[in-house]
Formats: C-alpha cells, structure tokens, sequence
C-alpha cells in the first residue's frame, strides 16, 4: 500500500509538471498574441497615416515624382502590416494548438479521476481540472477579443490597400509619359513574379 502512494505521488507530480509547462506556455502564447496584436494595429494606423499623409497630392498634383514617393512609402507601410498581420495570424494558431494541447490532457485527468480510487487523489486531480478549466475560458475569451480586432484592422488594411491602388492608377493615367513608362514596368514585374511563383 506504502509504495502504491508513491507510485501516485510520482504520477501526480509528473502530470503536475506537464500541466504546469503547459499552462506556462499557454499563458506565454497569449502574451506573444497580444503584443502581436498591438504591432499589428501600430502598422495599421502607420499606413493609415502614410496613405492619408498629403492627400492633397492626390487630389491636385500630376507630379510623378511626388506621387511616385508617396505611392513607394505606402506600399512599404502596406506591406509592414501585412507581415505583422501574418505573424499574428501565427501567435493565433500557436495558441490553439496549445489549447489543444491542454483539453487532451484534461481529458486524461477525467480518464484517471474515473480509474483513481483515492480520495486524496482524486480532489487534487478535480482542482488541476478545474485549472484546465479556467484557463481554457480565458484562452477563449482572449482568442475572441484578438481575432474580432485582427478582422477590423485586416479591413481597414484592405481598405488603404485600395487607396494605394487609386494612387498607383493616378500615377499611370495623370502623370504624363513618365507615369506611363513606370506603370509598364510594374506591370512586368508583377508578371514575371506570378510566373515564378
């Protein structure tokens, strides 16, 4: 009977300890979401204030050059969010594969709570449950909230995509020879991308 409590007290530390690194990991995930949430909606608001910057550029100005510069710093801000948007899209699926992760071992506590005859036991692994439980309602929660704002600002982005699309259009059409010129190259480029790729 002596060395059954220890053989138990073995197990139990060692789920313990699996459960506790992945409750640490999970909560790791959570914080990396997070701060990629925010870097996602900075590069946001910065193409914001990049497309919106000067607009009266947009609105009077056949200067290819000025409209070129503007047009080049847009793209850029443009594709910042778009990588801080893949990488958040990332931290997102890491932390479902750990919520995974965390409901089999839950399910596995539920599978030896049913076999464990000890009462002792039994109470410590309802509480690492009831752990699981709690974290798993606040992983959720955080997921809604970070997803709902990943969806708005990836709205928004489209949204100063197409403003960016309007500029490059202008350039083509408003800026005489020179527009042209640098529209047909573009144009090639985008080409030969989609053919390598």
């Amino acid at each position: 009977m002596f060395g059954g409590f220890i053989v138990l007290g073995i197990i139990a530390v060692g789920v313990s300890v699996v459960i506790e690194s992945l409750l640490e990991e999970e909560q790791d995930s959570r914080d990396r979401m997070h701060n990629a949430r925010r870097d996602f909606r900075d590069s946001v608001i910065n193409y914001e204030n990049t497309v919106r910057s000067e607009d009266r550029y947009f609105n009077d100005s056949r200067n290819f050059a000025k409209l070129h510069s503007k047009y080049i710093a847009s793209v850029s801000a443009g594709q910042i969010a778009y990588d801080r948007y893949s990488e958040l899209k990332q931290t997102i699926n890491y932390t479902y594969k750990l919520i995974k992760k965390l409901k089999t071992e839950k399910q596995n506590l539920k599978n030896s709570l049913v076999k464990e005859s000890n009462y002792s036991a039994q109470k410590e692994i309802r509480q690492i449950i009831k752990v699981i439980n709690i974290r798993l309602t606040e992983s959720y929660n955080c997921l809604s909230e970070v997803k709902d704002d990943k969806n708005r600002m990836f709205e928004k982005m489209n949204e100063l995509n197409i403003h960016t699309a309007e500029l490059r259009e202008r350039i083509h059409t408003k800026t005489g020879n020179g527009g042209r010129v640098w529209y047909k190259r573009l144009e090639e480029r985008k080409r030969l991308k989609r053919i390598r790729n």
